[in-house]
């Protein structure tokens, strides 16, 4: 009766105990995050430190990771522009194209597939970087000579990146469009002034700030998360392995959510009515691919009617 008993009270304190230490553990990376922050800015005053180092971060995330920008965001504007086309073809004029590609492309592919691939490339490498220099004691010694890890190793990765992220994201989205632009014209009867009205009709001036301040909040993640975690790795080779891991976890679990809120901000079922309303169009027979419940809802209360065989 007593080992049952024992068994019993293990079992029920066994799901507190790991919700406890689970709580703990966030709440020490909280603490030890924020730290790591706070010496960040402590050592921006030494910038004859950090200037240089930062200058050959910032070549080779530019450099090193434009080609692979490009091609995905090419990839990203085709894909959209042949959809688009497939989806609204006989049912809206060929000028929506436009619309959709340049908002799709600015407001969330550039941006969050920069981020997605950078989050591969540069987030894993920065937590192995320092991890592997963590592990070797390489940053203890630079604390025993007096030096601060934070201006050496962390500050440039940090600016490096807050600074080449937004502009590959401006060559991201300008490659996109240019793709759309250009396989849009290969399948679809649309010219270049059709494509252009379209992009042009529905445009803010704030549309590209906004993603390039996107891109800027991912650039932080993607600095100071993978650096946070491989500048307080342990356990040796299985430490590195680990914070490296964890770190392109994190980073891809930050861009997606950050994605499915923008998803759920860009809304798309507005561009379509309006382009409807627009044309004087007051009856359209069921668009494929588009919930029809949703979309009848939101045509009816816009003056639309949908029918559909």
């Amino acid at each position: 009766k007593i080992i049952a008993m024992q068994t019993a009270q293990t079992a029920i304190l066994t799901l507190p105990r790991a919700l406890g230490r689970s709580v703990i553990g966030a709440l020490a990376h909280i603490g030890r995050f924020s730290l790591m922050v706070a010496e960040l800015f402590r050592a921006l005053g030494e910038w004859r430190i950090w200037l240089p180092r930062t200058m050959d971060e910032a070549r080779n995330i530019g450099a090193g990771s434009l080609f692979i920008v490009l091609l995905v965001s090419s990839f990203a504007g085709a894909v959209t522009a042949l959809q688009t086309g497939y989806q609204f073809q006989g049912n809206l004029p060929y000028y929506v194209v436009g619309t959709l590609v340049v908002e799709s492309i600015v407001l969330e592919l550039g941006p969050v597939l920069t981020a997605l691939v950078l989050a591969g490339r540069i987030g894993a490498r920065y937590a192995a970087e320092l991890g592997t220099m963590r592990v070797t004691q390489q940053i203890d010694a630079l604390e025993s000579l007096g030096r601060s890890p934070m201006s050496h190793l962390i500050i440039p990765r940090v600016l490096a990146g807050l600074v080449m992220i937004p502009v590959l994201t401006i060559f991201a989205n300008a490659i996109g469009v240019l793709a759309g632009w250009w396989s849009a014209k290969q399948v679809l009867p649309i010219g270049n002034a059709d494509f252009t009205y379209g992009a042009q009709y529905y445009w803010r001036p704030f549309d590209a700030y906004y993603s390039i301040i996107k891109a800027f909040f991912f650039a932080g993640a993607i600095t100071l998360i993978p650096c946070y975690m491989g500048f307080n790795a342990q356990q040796g080779a299985e430490g590195v392995g680990k914070a490296t891991t964890t770190a392109e976890d994190t980073l891809k679990t930050t861009s997606g959510g950050e994605s499915n809120r923008q998803s759920q901000e860009t809304d798309g079922f507005q561009l379509v009515i309006d382009a409807l309303k627009l044309n004087g169009v007051d009856t359209i027979f069921g668009l494929p691919g588009i919930p029809v419940t949703d979309l009848t809802r939101r045509l009816q209360a816009n003056g639309v009617t949908l029918l559909v065989d």
